[in-house]
């Protein structure tokens, strides 16, 4: 018998707490703060997103969370809205099945992330700009937030990452992003070859989320082409055959048709996984794109068990990726905002040789040793970088334009709060609709409180004109502002009017400066 819950909401600060009496579990509801990632404005995209315009994370605590060192973790990733839905998609997870997610008593903390219903879990790329940053905001602020507040244990074989539908597909492609974090990634009725044509025929939001099909930021998001991330990492991908069952509450011919091409993207994306030699249990049985598809596949991997041993720290790997800033295996990444990739990225390890492929401007730290900054292609040895020749190319830079030649003075901060000034001297007549956009951004940063990304606009100046500009680091009510210490890139780009700011334009110039 299915015992009810009762639940009541206490307030602590950002925490909004909600407490089962049904002695099972404690459900916290958090409202996430917002981040440069991801803002208020980014939230109605899907008009069903929030709770009370508040992005809402939900937190799921096991029986007895209190007496235990630390319990492994599962992320659960929505699907997409359904248009005129009355409650918002963040809460699907805890309301399929009429709640039985909260009745399962699975010994892990589970975490609910909110987000858009058309998300997908990925930084849009929306005309070059790769905003609003969804991924970015699960794997850089949430996951680290997860860790801070709970008692998460700190191995791979712990952490887990699954979702249905949309959430599938977001799962696979944020553990591929993140394999030495990641132990075991699973798809429930996921879109696993987003490339595939039928695919690409049905959802119109495709450019504006991966750009052009068969580009590099569409090829770099497709699951399978980033089989080889996940060669480390357990996946289990359950799916349904488009037969209803008796337990569907939905067999239109939608459900059917979508969960048949789910079925074929899952069984395409197996095969291949399984010629990369990855790890997959493939879990395929009857039902339609459903709730209760979705909670067969959840209940399939928990006897599976994804929490099973894996590789803590392969001695070789290889990473694709297209993203700005990331880590794989200890090593973190960073191209500049003003100049993000422009071609699919690979990074690798080998014999103790780190070597980045590709094209553009990186900083890369490695897990011990000081950061260092190149032009992709060219490897590190010994903790030297040693650029190839090709390196010598000229760079691409967003939009697709080669670099215009223009000379930045930068007057560096004496402090590290101190302002910087940034002076340049125009050489042409923008078009109608564009300005000049200069910025300053860490390029490379632990994180805390120091300001990694600042800019400012200016309305188009006439050719030939010096302009000079000044900034200084942003001050909250309780943190004054300093700059991020270390190597810095103050540039200038052309950007649009009305263009999020301090996101990708055209490339004019940049010059690298240490701050305090």
């Amino acid at each position: 018998m299915r015992r009810s819950i009762v639940v009541v909401l206490v307030s602590i600060g950002l925490l909004s707490v909600f407490v089962s009496t049904a002695g099972a579990v404690t459900v916290e509801r958090w409202n996430t703060p917002d981040t440069q990632l991801i803002n208020p404005k980014d939230y109605d995209r899907s008009g069903v997103d929030t709770v009370n315009g508040k992005l809402i994370t939900s937190v799921v605590l096991p029986t007895g969370y209190k007496n235990r060192g630390c319990w492994p973790v599962i992320y659960l990733l929505h699907g997409t809205a359904v248009p005129g839905e009355a409650q918002p998609v963040s809460l699907q997870w805890l309301q399929i099945g009429n709640g039985q997610l909260l009745t399962m008593n699975i010994p892990a903390i589970l975490v609910v992330p909110g987000g858009s219903g058309y998300s997908w879990w990925v930084n849009d790329w929306w005309n070059g700009y790769r905003h609003p940053a969804w991924g970015s905001w699960v794997l850089q602020d949430l996951v680290p937030l997860v860790a801070h507040r709970l008692n998460v244990c700190p191995s791979r074989q712990d952490h887990v990452i699954a979702g249905l539908s949309m959430g599938g597909y977001g799962a696979m492609y944020l553990a591929s992003q993140r394999p030495d974090y990641f132990g075991t990634a699973g798809s429930f009725s996921g879109v696993l070859s987003p490339e595939s044509p039928n695919f690409i025929s049905i959802y119109p939001e495709f450019p504006t989320l991966w750009g052009p099909p068969d580009k590099f930021y569409a090829i770099g998001h497709d699951p399978l082409a980033l089989v080889g991330n996940l060669q480390h990492t357990r996946l289990f991908v359950g799916v349904g055959n488009g037969i209803p069952t008796a337990a569907d509450t939905d067999d239109s011919s939608t459900a059917r048709f979508e969960e048949a091409e789910f079925d074929q993207e899952s069984l395409a994306f197996a095969a291949k996984a399984r010629a990369a030699h990855d790890s997959i249990h493939f879990d395929q049985h009857a039902g339609t794109h459903t709730d209760a598809t979705w909670l067969q596949s959840l209940t399939d991997m928990l006897a599976w068990n994804p929490f099973k041993p894996v590789v803590a720290k392969p001695r070789s790997w290889t990473f694709t990726t297209v993203e700005t800033n990331g880590a794989s295996w200890g090593y973190h990444f960073a191209f500049s905002h003003y100049s993000p990739p422009t071609q699919i990225i690979q990074f690798a390890l080998s014999h103790g040789v780190f070597s980045a492929r590709g094209g553009g401007l990186v900083t890369i730290t490695p897990p011990a040793g000081k950061a260092v900054t190149g032009r992709i292609p060219f490897d590190i040895r010994s903790g030297k970088l040693v650029e190839l020749n090709s390196a010598r190319k000229p760079h691409v830079v967003g939009g697709y334009e080669k670099l215009q030649k223009i000379s930045l003075s930068v007057q560096p901060a004496a402090t590290a709060t101190a302002p910087v000034t940034i002076s340049f001297r125009t050489q042409e007549t923008l078009a109608a609709g564009q300005e000049y956009q200069i910025g300053l951004e860490a390029l490379s940063t632990t994180g805390g409180t120091c300001a990694d990304t600042v800019g400012t606009r200016i309305v188009a100046p006439p050719p030939g004109k010096l302009v000079s500009v000044t900034l200084s680091p942003p001050a909250t009510a309780t943190t004054p502002g300093n700059w991020c210490s270390g190597a810095n890139y103050a540039g200038v780009t052309i950007v649009q009017k009305g263009a999020p700011t301090n996101l990708l334009g055209t490339l004019l110039g940049y010059k690298a400066v240490t701050l305090p």
